[in-house]
């Protein structure tokens, strides 16, 4: 059995059991009344305001390399959701590798630049998670995560933020502090860690431009702004009371939970940490798990219904797999 075999059984056993750690102890029959009782109306506006939030994404994506400004925004938008459509359906971001080679190909872009700017684009998205959550934190603020687990590794989160935007905005007095640090290292391991650096700065050569860099930040806040509104929609939707902080809340915990790609889709993960979050947030067990169903499906099939799309216009051109 290859490598590759064992980790999508890995993944899909991941996915299995998480979800399986959310439907436990769920009366079904609950679960049924919430979704008999949906304002439909709302979940459609959520999915709409989804892929068109998934297109400021791909505007603000554009707005940070000046090779991609000559490209139409309505083709940037494919390859995003092109990269979002592999991203749902492999785990470990195989779609935005996938993204900067047929970028690089059809634009005439450098693979790595557009790699390195994607690790900008999480960068910021970083960035907006942290804030969320502390404003939306501080705004509630009666007794969530009791643990202080996630404030704690909101904290950490920040400061890796900020160091990695004062490594990109010092680029080369920190070029000289690393290639000091790193004198002594093995060839191997000290070629290695400078490759890796050159390859992270270069996603940043926006950063000393004022205005684009004004300009990000506001994409960054609109995006993050349409993310939480249709959480907003499905709670109301689902008749709970529910504020906009609440949604912020809400999507900060998910996106948190989610930072690291380890199932298709956020298959069972986004179960587990959305139900978690509303639980938290005082609801029952069966109305949290009819949001997170009704949230990830949102979020999911749109995706792969306009995502597939492109892929197979793609794939005919570009033979992608």
């Amino acid at each position: 059995m290859n490598k590759k075999l064992l980790l999508k059984i890995f993944f899909l056993a991941l996915s299995v059991f998480l979800l399986w750690l959310a439907l436990k102890g769920v009366d079904f029959i609950e679960i049924t009344q919430a979704f008999e009782n949906i304002n439909w109306l709302y979940v459609s506006a959520s999915t709409i305001l989804v892929l068109f939030g998934l297109f400021v994404r791909s505007l603000r994506l554009k707005a940070m390399l000046d090779e991609f400004e000559t490209v139409p925004s309505s083709r940037m938008y494919q390859y995003f959701m092109l990269g979002c459509f592999l991203n749902s359906t492999i785990p470990a971001r195989i779609g935005e590798i996938s993204r900067a080679h047929i970028i690089g190909k059809n634009e005439g872009v450098s693979r790595t630049k557009v790699l390195s700017t994607t690790l900008s684009e999480r960068f910021f998205d970083l960035l907006g998670v942290v804030l969320l959550f502390f404003v939306s934190n501080f705004l509630i603020g009666h007794g969530l995560d009791q643990s202080g687990s996630f404030l704690k590794l909101s904290v950490l989160f920040f400061v890796i933020v900020v160091f990695l935007f004062l490594v990109a905005f010092q680029r080369h007095r920190m070029a000289n502090l690393l290639l000091r640090v790193v004198r002594f290292f093995p060839a191997k391991i000290k070629n290695f860690i400078e490759t890796k650096f050159e390859f992270f700065v270069q996603g940043f050569d926006y950063i000393k431009q004022k205005n684009k860099l004004l300009r990000i930040f506001a994409y960054t806040l609109v995006v993050w702004i349409l993310a939480c509104v249709p959480i907003y929609l499905v709670g109301v939707g689902l008749g709970l009371p529910f504020s906009f902080v609440y949604a912020a809340w809400v999507l900060a915990f998910i996106s948190l939970s989610n930072i690291l790609p380890l199932t298709p889709g956020n298959i069972g993960l986004m179960h587990i940490s959305g139900t978690y979050a509303m639980v938290i947030l005082g609801y029952g067990r069966a109305d949290a798990l009819a949001f997170s169903i009704i949230y990830h499906a949102i979020q999911f099939l749109p995706v792969i219904f306009v995502g597939f799309i492109i892929f197979l216009k793609f794939n005919k051109n570009e033979k992608i797999f």
